[in-house]
């Protein structure tokens, strides 16, 4: 981070804070609605938050009025009335968990506060300036999904007509940042940056942390540890930011944690935590068929890791509560329990089958030996191996706790079951149909599926750090006189967390690895150069509001769109373009030959052309369109030169 910038940084604060407003206002007014605030519901607030902005954006968009800020705040209100109905009609008594406490809050929003901060501050080193882009192949499909949703007002997932087709696309992230542009006015790059860093920054920690409070309600100090932790991993939250850009799955895996911590209380996990009523049961299963709904809305592959986890915790609960009723002479409830796991487990696997991308889509070939993955995995080094020692060491001790209580085995169920998907992806025989079951419901993507690893990890790095606090315990208590003892454990602690943090956050070669690649996918040239992004920003010095522009996208020309308010022939690389759109494409620079030019051009109303040259934002044609009429434009009698900045060129079409 060069501290020029921090200016920039600090006026960002407020877009920062708007984003939070976005992600957790709509969940927690139908959460409170709903039952008592506990740490698994302030967990799963923002998973309701987007299911709630995910549904409003359909239904608003269902009934023909625009979305935007205030439809969402209505829409928020009227779901918070019906939650709160509905918690009268069936009597919902919000739970017999004990009150969570202020040391447990300020546990929690102590380590939130600190591994949030390590967290964002990787993203601010990787970014350099707020205004930075992704200067990715996916980078042009999202920023301009954002502008599309601001532009048509329409925040439905189920059709982007006129942007992808027809095709539905899980519009969660893209509808925050769109929320975040309309609270604020900022730009969308300074946008997209501000909620990023909200999801790195408060999502993700507060998630780990209400995941392993649920986990361990009586020992609340975990949950801060846990959330320092959690900025300890390359593979998560800067790799998706990095590979791709994968914004939906980033946001998805940043909710994944507060949804895990409801499902382990609606399964009675852990067994110490008092039983549910009926009514409180039936509210607490509606508001995560909400925080599913959001996650799943925001990437679905992430609703699908989720699903994976229920098979170990479903049989485990099911046979904890089956041993229970076997024990008290209920035979029959025992049975029932037992055949209603396997029958839920046999539908998850029928589901597994079917709810997938098509098998074309999963072509992404294996990186490692089952070895190398494995060794991968278990030293919390992905993706590129390199190994912070703190977290390593906690998660060894984690391993140890379970060995050594096998009564919690089910709290490695996040670490198993993306383990053994992240291996089957990366090491299994590429067009085995094992792999292809496996791992195919994520396009057999390791570094995709990379993201979902940590969250395991950090599972196991707490239930560590709670053990090795007990075993440290234990040899305090040999020392003599309480006041020496007292001074011990006071030091003893102080000197464990700045170990901790300094661990984590700096001494950790796989993180500094991660901020140079974060850097180089975000430096101008992949995509936009600095002059290329100069001339989209002055584009309304030079064209009507209304105008339609023709260029390349593969060379970044499509963000006419999202840059400079201008709408385009293309604005990503999978475009459902009509044949005209395509003729300009290939046959522009023989305009002054070919009539069939201007002809297509005039049934499309193209009124610019940006010329960015040649160079692609991948070295491959992933489409295989003829963008070959954009090679080589120059002023004549029916394009006029109107202005340049570098190479970058915009032409007027006079047809």
């Amino acid at each position: 981070m060069t501290y020029e910038y921090l200016g920039e940084w600090l006026r960002l604060v407020p877009a920062v804070l708007a984003a939070l407003a976005v992600l957790v206002g709509p969940g927690l007014a139908v959460v409170a609605a709903t039952t008592r605030l506990r740490t698994w519901t302030v967990g799963i607030v923002p998973a309701v938050g987007v299911g709630v902005i995910g549904v409003g954006g359909i239904v608003f968009d269902l009934i023909g009025v625009r979305w935007g800020l205030w439809p969402l705040v209505a829409f928020t209100a009227a779901v918070a009335a019906i939650a709160f109905t509905v918690r009268r009609l069936v009597r919902a008594d919000g739970g017999g968990e004990a009150p969570v406490g202020r040391s447990g809050w300020l546990w929690i929003a102590g380590g939130t506060l600190v591994g949030g901060g390590l967290a964002a501050l990787q993203i601010v080193r990787g970014l350099i300036h707020p205004s930075t882009i992704s200067q990715t192949f996916d980078s042009l499909f999202h920023l301009n999904a954002v502008q599309h949703v601001l532009h048509s007002g329409s925040g439905t997932s189920l059709t982007l007509a006129g942007f992808t087709g027809d095709a539905p696309y899980p519009m969660g992230w893209h509808n925050v940042v769109a929320q975040v542009v309309n609270i604020t006015g900022l730009a969308i790059p300074e946008a997209v940056n501000a909620t990023n860093l909200a999801i790195a920054g408060v999502v993700w920690p507060l998630g780990c942390a209400a995941l392993v409070a649920t986990m361990l309600p009586h020992r609340r100090w975990v949950a801060g540890v846990a959330a320092v932790v959690s900025a300890g991993f390359a593979a998560f939250p800067l790799l998706p930011l990095q590979f791709g850009v994968l914004y939906p799955n980033f946001l998805a895996v940043a909710l994944l944690g507060g949804g895990l911590a409801g499902l382990i209380r609606i399964y009675g996990l852990p067994r110490s935590e008092p039983r549910l009523t009926r009514g409180e049961l039936t509210v607490r299963v509606l508001l995560m068929l909400v925080a599913v709904g959001g996650i799943g809305l925001a990437q679905p592959n992430a609703m699908m890791m989720l699903i994976a986890t229920m098979v170990p915790l479903t049989l485990w609960a099911a046979g904890a509560a089956a041993r229970t009723a076997f024990g008290a002479g209920n035979a029959r409830r025992g049975w029932a329990l037992l055949g209603a796991a396997l029958f839920g487990v046999a539908v998850i696997a029928v589901v597994w089958q079917f709810v997938r991308p098509p098998q074309e889509a999963a072509g992404w070939p294996r990186h490692h030996w089952p070895g190398q993955a494995l060794g991968l995995v278990l030293t919390g080094s992905l993706p590129s191996g390199r190994t912070a020692w703190a977290v390593v060491i906690l998660m060894a001790a984690g391993v140890v706790a379970l060995v050594r209580r096998p009564r919690n085995l089910w709290m490695a169920s996040p670490f198993v079951m993306a383990a053994l998907i992240y291996t089957a992806a990366s090491s299994w025989v590429v067009g085995s149909g094992l792999r292809m079951y496996v791992s195919g419901v994520f396009f057999n993507d390791a570094m995709r599926i990379a993201a979902f690893l940590p969250l395991g990890s950090v599972v196991l790095a707490a239930l560590g750090a709670e053990r090795t606090i007990d075993w440290l315990r234990q040899l305090i208590g040999r020392v003599p006189g309480d006041i020496a003892r007292g001074r011990i454990r006071l030091w003893g602690a102080a000197a464990l967390g700045l170990v901790l943090v300094y661990g984590v956050g700096f001494v950790n070669p796989g993180l500094a690895e991660r901020v140079t690649v974060f850097r180089s996918y975000h430096a101008p040239g992949h995509l936009l150069t600095h002059d290329e992004r100069a001339l989209l920003e002055r584009l309304a010095d030079y064209t009507a509001d209304d105008a339609l522009i023709a260029g390349n996208p593969m060379t970044g020309a499509a963000l006419a769109f999202a840059l400079g308010g201008r709408t385009v022939t293309e604005a990503h690389g999978y475009n459902d373009a009509s044949q005209d759109v395509r003729y300009i494409a290939a046959h522009l620079d023989d305009i002054t030959t070919n009539p069939r030019v201007c002809e297509a051009i005039q049934r499309e109303g193209v009124g610019y052309v940006l010329d960015f040259g040649t160079d692609s934002v991948l070295p491959w044609d992933p489409t295989g369109f003829d963008y070959s009429g954009f090679d080589d434009v120059r002023p004549n009698a029916y394009l006029e030169l109107l202005a340049r900045e570098g190479q970058a060129e915009l032409f007027r079409v006079n047809c």
